[in-house]
């Protein structure tokens, strides 16, 4: 009876891996998609503030020097359209269009990985189930408040930080417990990233012409900084996945 209880925890330990490198690996593409996400917050925040740029300032002697010594056409359309520049300025707009509709897009694509990251959460904690019924309320009990949950994690890790090997961190907990712990993760990182998402979403949906500087600049920093993700836990999420299939 032991025996066959054994080969089935080890199956399901298997299977448990595997998923977890699944979820990791569509994990990896939510921290692509967010980088390329950044780069087109900052690409809208430059090109707006281009668009946005004041007419020249007549009072500075280089300027009024520069404009005394050119009168021209050119130039005086140029200061009578409130130094404007219409071919540029429609550049400009097609630009902030394309950085908007990219944003779009990549809530779009992170909102698909979330949904496949959620569905993978939920088949990590029904493995649990099938190990042991009674998992079912320790598993809630670990994830009912997101911080507690980072922070039991964290201290897990770190608890075997710097004493173990890639190799070896495999073999630390039973396959059981080990089964429990990997669905915990999975659940505590879903969390994160989809706090992460709707942080993301809402910089996107308040994007206009009207934001103004300060806006812009706090929303390319919390993007870049992703509060809501605990960048210890992910990265030594990693080293739960086999060497193998990170490269």
């Amino acid at each position: 009876m032991d025996h066959e209880l054994d080969k089935t925890l080890i199956h399901l330990d298997n299977k448990a891996s595997d998923m977890f490198c699944d979820f990791m690996t569509r994990v990896a593409k939510t921290e692509e998609l967010t980088i390329v996400g950044n780069q087109l917050l900052i690409k809208f925040h430059q090109e707006l503030e281009f668009f946005r740029r004041p007419p020249l300032q007549k009072t500075s002697k280089v300027v009024q020097y520069v404009i005394e010594a050119n009168q021209t056409c050119r130039l005086k359309a140029y200061l009578e359209s409130g130094s404007r520049h219409a071919y540029l300025d429609m550049q400009n707009i097609r630009k902030l269009n394309l950085c908007q509709r990219g944003l779009q897009d990549h809530l779009i694509k992170v909102k698909a990985l979330l949904d496949e990251l959620g569905c993978l959460s939920e088949d990590g904690i029904a493995i649990t189930q099938t190990v042991n019924h009674s998992t079912d309320k320790c598993f809630n009990d670990c994830c009912m408040n997101q911080a507690s949950s980072c922070k039991e994690v964290e201290l897990e890790l770190a608890s075997h930080r710097g004493k173990c090997s890639d190799e070896e961190i495999e073999t630390l907990h039973p396959p059981g417990e080990r089964i429990l712990f990997l669905a915990i993760l999975m659940r505590v990182m879903y969390n994160m990233l989809k706090l992460d998402y709707e942080m993301q979403e809402k910089i996107v949906l308040s994007l206009n012409l009207n934001s103004s500087s300060e806006e812009l600049e706090s929303y390319c920093l919390v993007w870049d900084l992703r509060p809501f993700v605990n960048d210890n836990i992910m990265q030594q999420c990693w080293r739960f996945v086999p060497q193998s299939t990170v490269q």
